[in-house]
């Protein structure tokens, strides 16, 4: 799975449905050579076993070696595995047939049980006392796009995907040991990759996810360590003075994807913290920018690619707008429309309604739409 800033959703929108339909770059298996291939190696068997069979090719010349590769390789195996030592002999077979048989399947991209088979394994010792260690060794010997890697970055996703789902369900909590087990797999993550922008500002988000969480994971301090030193960090725990400078710098398209995807993660953790209305601005603006015919408005997409954008904008802004909404329904108005929301939408509402005046653009989805494609 490539990283989000490389999905061909970048200048797109920020749709996650757009995202699930694009294309997503594979390796390629080239599999029709591989078929022709195998089917070249079981003819040539097949040829030679009915010259020999037949007596068909001369004793002569070129023949000659068929006949005695048959006489010498064999005659000796037939004759030890099923005529002298049967049924004994077939116990050293079952274990390299059934691997032979899987190889070939998944060689032919029939199916992929081995890697299956491989995946059960390596998850098994990620969660075993030997984890740790596994770890350590791929980083010094190991490629560092390999595939424990790509294992490590597919379950941090799925814990990522159960955090946010936690987040937007009222009264459901995260669990400590999936908080925990998230922890332990960013930091692994970011020891095993080169520790580029992209791979910082996941780390970060995942710091802010797990911040949400109480009490906080164990790993969650050693986790923030990781990407402190990164040029954007301190747009990631912003004050109210750190918000209205890169305001500024927003306004004057002065920041670049890294940069505006930490800001966003900033103004989220500081309306969940001290619940600045500044943090609406941020993204009020972002709107106006983003829906603009500006070459900024393509940075801004290539930033949203590289965090889930619309959760933070929804967490922004419910935290904002509970106080209010709550004051507000404290009245007749309240009583007599309960579940309404009395207050004026802002931020990314705001956003979606600028949205649906731009026919050129694609429509923001609705959370009902994201839980799908988070559960498909």
């Amino acid at each position: 799975m490539p990283p989000r800033h490389e999905t061909p959703l970048a200048g797109r929108g920020r749709s996650s449905v757009l995202a699930a339909l694009m294309p997503r770059a594979q390796r390629k298996r080239r599999l029709k050579i591989r078929w022709l291939a195998t089917a070249l190696v079981l003819a040539t068997a097949v040829l030679c076993f009915w010259s020999v069979h037949t007596e068909a090719l001369a004793p002569t010349g070129a023949g000659r070696l068929i006949y005695l590769a048959h006489d010498a390789l064999w005659v000796p195996a037939w004759s030890w595995v099923w005529t002298a030592a049967r049924p004994w002999s077939l116990i050293w077979l079952l274990a390299p047939v059934p691997l032979a048989v899987l190889a070939l399947i998944e060689f032919l991209g029939l199916a992929q049980p081995l890697r299956f088979l491989q995946t059960v394994v390596l998850r098994a010792l990620l969660r075993s006392p030997l984890a740790e260690g596994l770890v350590a060794l791929q980083s010094r010997i190991g490629p560092k796009d390999g595939f424990l890697t790509r294992l490590i970055s597919a379950d941090l996703r799925v814990f990522e995907d159960a955090a946010r789902q936690a987040a937007e369900a009222p009264g459901q909590r995260f669990p400590e040991t999936d908080a925990a087990e998230m922890a332990r797999r960013a930091r692994w993550l970011m020891r095993l990759c080169d520790g580029s922008d992209a791979v910082q500002i996941r780390l970060c988000e995942v710091s802010a996810l797990l911040a949400r969480h109480d009490p906080p994971p164990p790993d969650l301090t050693v986790l923030d360590a990781l990407w402190q030193d990164a040029p954007w960090a301190p747009l990631a725990s912003p004050t109210q003075g750190d918000l209205v400078q890169a305001l500024a710098q927003l306004q004057a398209a002065g920041m670049d994807r890294a940069a505006l995807a930490a800001a966003t993660l900033g103004a989220a953790r500081l309306a969940r913290q001290d619940r600045a209305p500044r943090a609406l601005d941020w993204f009020a603006r972002w709107a106006e920018l983003r829906l603009g015919p500006t070459a900024f408005a393509a940075e801004l997409a290539a930033a949203e690619t590289l965090i889930s954008f619309e959760f933070w904008a929804a967490e922004t802004e419910a935290n904002l707008l509970r106080g209010t909404a709550a004051a507000a329904r404290t009245g007749w108005l309240g009583r007599l429309l309960p579940g309404v929301e009395t207050c004026r939408p802002s931020g990314e509402m705001a956003a979606a309604g600028l949205a649906a005046a731009a026919p050129e653009r694609p429509q923001p989805q609705t959370e009902q739409g994201m839980a799908h494609v988070r559960a498909s």
